[in-house]
């Protein structure tokens, strides 16, 4: 065998070998550029998607918190009226307690007037009796 011969195509065939493994190296290196690529791409839209979900959520969050703000501020005035005619109205029940206890004190003392004059009016009755008596007796007397 002439090695001579069998050499070029050897080393044609070694050559050939290199160029697909360096062919095969470097496709497999732009396939993984590539996927690199796509992978960012992928996850730069996913997060824009993300970011454009949160902002719908916090523009319809910031829309609930408005309503709830609303709704604080109203319960706020409502509690505000609500102790405005509180203080009114204990107002207005002092004075009625006022006149009320007035009426009962003057009431009081008409009882306490009327009782004393029932003392009075009995001590007078019994001074009468013994009058009439005294009255009778003279008269049997005479």
């Amino acid at each position: 065998m002439d090695l001579s011969a069998v050499l070029p195509s050897i080393i044609t065939g070694a050559v050939t070998a290199l160029g697909t493994i360096l062919g095969f190296i470097t496709a497999t290196k732009e396939n993984k550029r590539k996927a690199e690529e796509a992978h960012n791409k992928a996850l730069a839209d996913f997060q824009t998607n993300i970011e454009s979900k949160l902002d719908a959520h916090k523009v319809e969050y910031m829309g609930e918190i408005a309503k709830v703000n609303n709704a604080v501020k109203q319960t706020n005035d409502s509690m505000t009226d609500l102790r405005a005619q509180t203080q009114q109205f204990q107002a207005v029940m002092e004075e009625r307690i006022e006149t009320l206890s007035s009426r009962v004190e003057r009431h009081n003392n008409v009882i306490e007037r009327t009782f004393h004059l029932e003392e009075r009016a009995s001590v007078l009755e019994e001074k009468v009796r013994v009058a009439n008596h005294r009255i009778e007796d003279l008269e049997r007397h005479d």
